[in-house]
């Protein structure tokens, strides 16, 4: 796989996971997790909720919201 398709494919990821988040309002909540049964899967959805909870933090402390 070349490094275009490559980074096509994880921006492909990154916004399928963005728009997970955003339609979920942080899709990583108690009952998602506990029907996650791979515990790799349930620490990589946890991960990616968090990298999306510390952008919005970024976003609001650069506005001065913090």
């Amino acid at each position: 796989m070349m490094a275009v398709e490559i980074n096509e494919e994880l921006r492909r990821i990154y916004n399928e996971c963005r728009r997970l988040d955003q339609e979920y309002n942080g899709f990583v909540s108690g009952k998602l997790i506990e029907r996650i049964e791979n515990d790799e899967e349930r620490r990589f959805a946890v991960h990616i909720s968090d990298f999306f909870l510390a952008e919005k933090q970024r976003e609001l402390i650069e506005k001065g919201g913090f």
